[in-house]
């Protein structure tokens, strides 16, 4: 059966933090929601969302 954990919350208030901390701890992986959903070569963060085949491909490759 797998096993894991969902930390949920609004941007920055440190669900990223606590996510890499708790997997670090307990030996999990660690997927960011964000890293799938925005891009981040943008001068203002969340402002541009990835394109929906992008982000399969994203997930996919994980």
């Amino acid at each position: 059966m797998a096993r894991g954990i969902i930390v949920f919350g609004s941007p920055g208030s440190g669900t990223t933090t606590l996510g890499r901390a708790v997997a670090a701890q307990l030996g999990f992986a660690h997927f960011d929601l964000d890293d799938y959903l925005w891009r981040w070569d943008t001068e203002v963060p969340f402002t541009r969302s990835r394109p929906r085949e992008e982000r399969i491909a994203m997930l996919m490759g994980d």
